[in-house]
């Protein structure tokens, strides 16, 4: 049930309030830390009433710039140098851009600006899953001079540079809403790799799971990260939750991390509850 921008997340004991934090569109994202204690809200208590007002843009920005695995580059063109006057890539200056096939129909089309980089492997099948299509931007196609394009960045996560390469956007879809049931399953995955396996693991990074569309695994899920103590009991280490789920795999971000704890690659993690119907952060 949906009043207005509240979300009613159905538990299985007594009624309970909780109020959420709020994150304004306009806010650097490292005001959504504030979320990560939402989730230790729903841990510490055994409600059926929780009403969530999270900000929605967030949750979309952090689905898109996760971008996904492939077993092939799907380049399709390269950045070539900065256009006449502008003068660095970031957000709203333009480019130059050569096409492997110059196509008219490009023009006002924005496409994805991307590194493919970082190998992941299941460890589980043994399988590899191709490289991490890393989306550190976007860049729309305003016209041709001969056979460069040029055009304008209108999103940047990241550097841009001479060199990085562009492909064809598909952006994710992102529902609004949520609700949230608790697994009563022992559901097992594990964290099969991270955007960047050469830093350390924090907050809102965005890692892999091998669990995906396969599993029924849907956005907004959320994972606990366990780890088995020295007499076999497990405990937590942190907490992730579904951006988009592909066919056999999923992106997520990390939402916390139990204390200094270094949360790597092949980390077991447990499925503790399932957004049942549409996925918000």
């Amino acid at each position: 049930e949906v009043q207005g921008d509240d979300v009613i997340v159905e538990k299985e004991t007594q009624e309970k309030e909780i109020v959420y934090s709020t994150v304004n569109e306009d806010e650097t994202m490292g005001a959504v830390k504030t979320i990560r204690e939402d989730i230790k809200k729903i841990e510490r208590t055994k409600n059926i009433k929780i009403s969530n007002k999270i900000e929605y843009a967030v949750a979309k920005k952090l689905a898109f710039r996760s971008g996904y695995l492939s077993t092939v580059n799907p380049k399709i063109g390269k950045i070539t140098g900065l256009y006449k006057d502008s003068y660095q890539m970031v957000a709203n200056e333009k480019v130059y851009m050569n096409f492997d096939t110059i196509d008219e129909s490009f023009k006002n089309k924005e496409f994805i600006i991307f590194k493919y980089e970082n190998k992941v492997k299941d460890n589980e099948s043994g399988e590899s899953k191709g490289k991490h299509v890393n989306i550190i931007g976007c860049v729309k196609v305003e016209g041709f001079e001969g056979s460069t394009a040029y055009g304008t960045i209108t999103r940047a996560f990241d550097m841009i540079k001479k060199g990085d390469v562009i492909g064809f956007m598909n952006e994710p879809y992102v529902p609004i809403n949520s609700t949230y049931l608790r697994e009563s399953e022992d559901i097992r995955a594990s964290l099969i790799g991270t955007e960047n396996p050469k830093l350390r693991t924090n907050e809102y990074t965005i890692v892999f799971v091998n669990a995906g569309k396969n599993k029924n695994i849907n956005s907004g899920d959320v994972f606990t990260i366990i780890r088995m103590n020295k007499t076999g009991e497990y405990y937590a280490a942190g907490a992730l939750q579904v951006l988009v789920p592909f066919e056999d795999y999923s992106t997520a971000a990390i939402l916390s991390i139990k204390g200094n704890m270094d949360i790597k690659p092949y980390e077991e993690l447990k499925l503790s509850y399932r957004n049942k119907t549409e996925y918000i952060l």
